[in-house]
């Protein structure tokens, strides 16, 4: 019996050192992916420059040619202004007047049709650079999204820790609080159930085994509770906060753990952590 019980550890503990080599690669692999993203990003924002520039060229190009043609009307224009005023020269009352004033309608109706034109220049122009700042307000947003969700993740990750749990086997990382919890469900290594127990006596379902909380002790950060799993009855007696209690379900080589957070009056607040199906025994 004891030597199936040491096989057994040695086989957990192998296990945890793959669970921290998988954690690793994970992060590799979590690495990789966000480089991969900010690439594809920066890609899409060069064809988008690319798209701006064009566009601001053929725009260019297109108020070029009619500055040139409307600098051309002008001095045609001018041209008639300046014979209607030589030809009025010579005219006499009213007819004078009326020819000065045409020209000078013709110009001003030209000056006008320019300044127009000149305004929708100015404000589409300015659209497609308010458009091109606002790409790239978000493209460097969405870049900073990944990095700082990388980093949440890393920092979370970091603070975890690994400790032994009630059966003398090593455990994976357990978290603290919600956010430590986050992470472990990010690695995706384990089925995480959290619960929030009271001491009725009855058994709580959490995920496929029951919990019964008998008793807490908030100053000392103890309990003690029974543990419902394959139609055995197991009690976890004085156990501590954050303590992982460990036990075998369900033929799986590594064990369920439980770990209690927060120890109340009458009720405990925490998570079950399960192995998943590819880790069990066949």
């Amino acid at each position: 019996m004891e030597e199936q019980t040491q096989m057994q550890t040695e086989k957990t503990r192998s296990g945890g050192h793959a669970a921290l080599w998988i954690l690793v690669l994970a992060l590799i692999a979590g690495n990789i992916y966000a480089v991969w993203q900010i690439g594809q990003t920066k890609d899409q924002v060069a064809k988008l420059d690319e798209s701006l520039q064009a566009r601001f060229t053929s725009m260019t190009a297109q108020t070029s040619a009619w500055n040139s043609r409307a600098d051309e009307r002008v001095a045609e224009l001018q041209r008639q202004l300046d014979d209607a005023r030589a030809q009025a020269s010579t005219a006499a009352g009213r007819a004078k007047t009326q020819a000065e004033r045409r020209a000078e309608q013709l110009v001003k109706e030209l000056s006008e049709e320019y300044r127009k034109q000149s305004t929708q220049f100015s404000d589409e122009l300015g659209q497609v650079r308010q458009n091109a700042t606002a790409t790239d307000e978000k493209v460097n947003s969405v870049a900073g999204d990944v990095t700082q969700t990388r980093s949440d993740l890393e920092a979370a990750i970091g603070d975890l820790k690994s400790v032994r749990g009630d059966l003398g086997v090593q455990s994976g990382l357990i978290a603290t609080n919600a956010k430590e919890l986050a992470a472990l469900r990010e690695l995706g290594e384990r089925h995480y159930f959290e619960f929030d127990i009271s001491k009725k006596g009855d058994p709580q379902r959490v995920g496929n085994v029951s919990l019964v909380l008998r008793k807490t002790f908030p100053k000392q950060g103890k309990f003690t509770m029974d543990v419902v799993a394959d139609d055995r009855t197991v009690q976890k007696k004085d156990r501590t906060i954050n303590e992982p209690i460990q036990f075998y379900a369900g033929g799986y080589r590594t064990p369920y753990e439980i770990v209690v957070n927060d120890v109340k009056k009458d009720r405990i607040v925490g998570y079950l952590s399960a192995p998943k199906v590819q880790a069990a025994s066949r």
